[in-house]
């Protein structure tokens, strides 16, 4: 998980002991072509870290269309961010275009 741990602390410092939690709190998914980790209108309590493939962010507009609104590529995060930090189901899906790993907070 050192790709996780990385991707962080471009961002911001961590202790010794944040590593150690960060390390216990994420858990690895596999996941194959066209599962969806996370379902519009399901409750949104991941965060999602690629570890390696591609995943897809989207919506459907009122005629039903998939609308795109976010791509995920390896050490990319992705998820419904305004569902995730109010609790709320979410209104976006994400789905991966191929077989990715990925770690989920």
């Amino acid at each position: 998980m050192e790709d996780l741990i990385e991707n962080i602390t471009r961002h911001t410092e961590l202790s010794e002991k944040d590593k150690e939690i960060l390390l216990k709190t994420f858990v690895h998914k596999a996941v194959r072509k066209k599962d969806s980790p996370i379902r519009n209108g399901e409750p949104c309590n991941k965060i999602l870290f690629v570890r390696s493939g591609l995943l897809r962010a989207y919506f459907l507009d009122q005629n039903s269309t998939e609308r795109n609104i976010m791509f995920a590529l390896q050490d990319w995060w992705i998820t419904d961010i305004g569902a995730f930090m109010n609790r709320e189901k979410a209104d976006l899906s994400v789905e991966a275009l191929e077989d990715s790993a990925l770690l989920v907070l």
